[in-house]
């Protein structure tokens, strides 16, 4: 899923729940605390959106805006009267780049349960778990261990086990839980890999209709475009802010671009202010054919 997916209909995730007997599980009302919500690993909290009964099992839940505005990964802990806990995870954006900086966004979602499906909490995983990197041997993890809730945990990669595009596997072996093993792909968008940073006001923090928006981005192989877009309502299409040479006539006073090392430092106002909270999205492609898309 993108990041701050601005579309309601790209932020359904689907839930099935089923008994103990794998019979499937229908017209469960959700109660506040039947969804709960963590974001590349912070506490869980009761969900903020909506949830609809499909059929024979099957629901999905529309996460909110704000529940997607996060690095790594969504996770869901699901339970419904009648049906066996269920938890769930949806990665955020491109899972993982190579020697991506941001440490939330280096972060795997862990869920341990024992054989009966219940969630175990409180172990010490690193004594428990195993790391491999594209192929090699298991080694000790180097990084660090986060505990969520209920069985919920997360691991935070070291930049140096994420340096190799490929694969890495997580393996956590106990006789309290069920064998957990956890895989991504490492990403390397090429040479020229973009870089967003600087982002004023951070996403999600209130706009005040008079507030200037400021990135920076760069790439040392050079760009081929920057699209910068913003969505003040997320029914109605993005307006393209500055179209790769000129700033668009709604944004051209008091927008600057400003070249940089490597690149620009945009600051973008909008003619008559703010009507709503923006959000920002950024479409760019470098020399070397990297994409980059989000905040």
């Amino acid at each position: 899923m993108k990041y701050a997916e601005p579309n309601p209909d790209e932020r359904r995730i689907p839930i099935y729940l089923e008994d103990t007997s794998g019979n499937p599980v229908t017209g469960v009302v959700f109660a506040a605390g039947d969804i709960r919500v963590s974001k590349s690993g912070a506490a869980m909290a009761d969900y903020a959106g909506t949830w609809t009964e499909v059929g024979g099992g099957l629901y999905y839940y529309e996460a909110t805006q704000l529940e997607v505005t996060t690095p790594s990964f969504v996770m869901l802990a699901v339970t419904g009267t009648g049906a066996k806990k269920i938890v769930y995870t949806v990665g955020i954006g491109e899972r993982i780049s190579i020697n991506n900086a941001d440490p939330l966004a280096r972060r795997i979602p862990i869920y341990l349960e024992d054989s009966t499906g219940a969630g175990v909490p409180g172990l010490a995983l690193a004594g428990l778990s195993a790391f491999g990197k594209n192929g090699a041997a298991y080694v000790a993890p180097s990084g660090a261990f986060g505990e969520i809730e209920n069985g919920a945990y997360y691991y935070e990669l070291t930049l140096a086990e994420i340096d190799t595009a490929g694969f890495g596997v997580l393996s956590i072996l106990d006789p309290s839980i069920l064998d957990f093993v956890y895989t991504w792909n490492v990403i390397d968008p090429g040479v020229g890999t973009i870089t967003v940073s600087n982002v004023a006001p951070v996403p999600l923090q209130p706009v005040l209709p008079q507030d200037a928006i400021q990135f920076d981005i760069t790439t040392p192989v050079g760009f081929a475009l920057i699209l910068p877009t913003i969505s003040l309502n997320p029914f109605t299409v993005p307006e393209i802010v500055h179209d790769g040479t000129d700033f668009v006539p709604l944004y051209i006073e008091g927008s600057t671009r400003v070249a940089i090392v490597d690149g620009y430092r945009y600051t973008i106002r909008r003619k008559r202010g703010w009507y709503a909270q923006p959000n920002l999205i950024i479409h760019a492609v470098d020399a070397a054919g990297g994409v980059w898309v989000g905040p």
